[in-house]
């Protein structure tokens, strides 16, 4: 199943959490920027959103994949990117006057191998080198019990035990450990409720406009509970639900769905692309308030969505088609699920 055609809804959603989270770094307190949204963290929210999304796609289009290509095909649509990205930052950081320490190229290779650690420049965070870099530690792990499910022939079982067995664990042990704070974390649980929105939808398609109401009501509360990843999830779990009882009166919005397919190349190059304007729109000769800041978050907008889209449509697309199929020397494995 083509999940980009089959949920144009899911797209949308996709191209919405990517701005979210440009939104929230667009308007980062920086000196001398008016920033009357420096206490608004609610563009974090679209990472709620992407893990949701990211669980259902998993059920709904992958569950039923030899585990080595499921493997494969996640490892090339999520690491190659993410390598170019990081390497770009590291460029520009080098030419910046960043010197590659024995610590910094520890970070580096950690980063690259999605093996969660603690910041040399935030030390109480566990963020990669790159430092969006860090949901994918989830998405990685994610995928990686997933793939247990696939093998074992139980993916919704098998993620379901294993990722509420490591929430429990990590409720009661209170790890200090990055990997334990990463692999017991509460955000585990939206992957799990994407899972289970997937497998109610294989049975019972969200059809009701009558669920559509979920959709505005799930970003008023997503906007609204604070920092509470419990209460973001369900939020989040309500947009993906009101959204997919929506999917057969869904408007055809092509660039909405364009930005929608490009949402990670978006998410992986904003900050390169932020950087850029910030740049440009720190020696305009405009005065600190609403129009120096309109014309910031405007100005970053456009650019992440346009840097989005050339990479989705000169390096991303190409490299995924190219590498889609596991080369000869891959592991296969016999297809089982449920």
């Amino acid at each position: 199943m083509n999940v980009r055609e089959s949920f144009v809804s899911v797209q949308y959603l996709r191209a919405v959490a990517a701005l979210l989270v440009v939104l929230h770094h667009a308007r980062s307190p920086k000196p001398w920027l008016f920033n009357p949204l420096e206490q608004f963290n609610g563009g974090t929210t679209g990472v709620d959103i992407f893990f949701v999304i990211s669980g259902f796609i998993m059920f709904t289009a992958a569950r039923g994949e030899q585990v080595g290509t499921f493997v494969w095909r996640r490892l090339v649509r999520v690491a190659p990117l993410y390598w170019i990205a990081t390497l770009l930052m590291l460029a520009l950081a080098v030419r910046g006057g960043e010197a590659l320490t024995a610590d910094r190229l520890a970070t580096l290779w950690k980063s690259f191998l999605f093996i969660p650690h603690f910041s040399l420049d935030f030390p109480d965070q566990v963020y990669p080198y790159y430092i969006p870099g860090w949901t994918l530690n989830y998405e990685m792990f994610f995928y990686a019990l997933f793939a247990v499910g696939i093998a074992v022939g139980r993916p919704l079982v098998t993620t379901t035990c294993i990722i509420g067995g490591l929430v429990i664990l990590g409720l009661a042990t209170q790890p200090q450990s990055a990997p334990g704070l990463t692999y017991t974390n509460l955000l585990l649980l939206e992957f799990l409720a994407g899972v289970w929105i997937g497998y109610v939808h294989s049975r019972r398609r969200f059809q009701s406009l009558a669920l559509g109401v979920l959709l505005p009501l799930g970003f008023i509360a997503i906007l609204s509970v604070g920092e509470n990843v419990i209460l973001r999830g369900l939020a989040a779990s309500a947009i993906l639900v009101g959204a997919l009882s929506l999917e057969r009166s869904m408007p055809k919005l092509d660039l909405l769905k364009a930005l929608g397919d490009a949402s990670y190349a978006i998410y992986l190059f904003h900050v390169p692309a932020m950087l850029a304007v910030s740049a440009v729109i720190k020696r305009l000769p405009l005065p600190q308030g609403w129009l120096q800041f309109g014309v910031m978050i405007a100005a970053t907008m456009v650019a992440s969505m346009l840097v989005g889209l050339i990479v989705r449509r000169f390096v991303e697309r190409p490299m995924l088609q190219n590498l889609r199929t596991p080369p000869v020397f891959w592991p296969a494995s016999k297809r089982v699920s449920d």
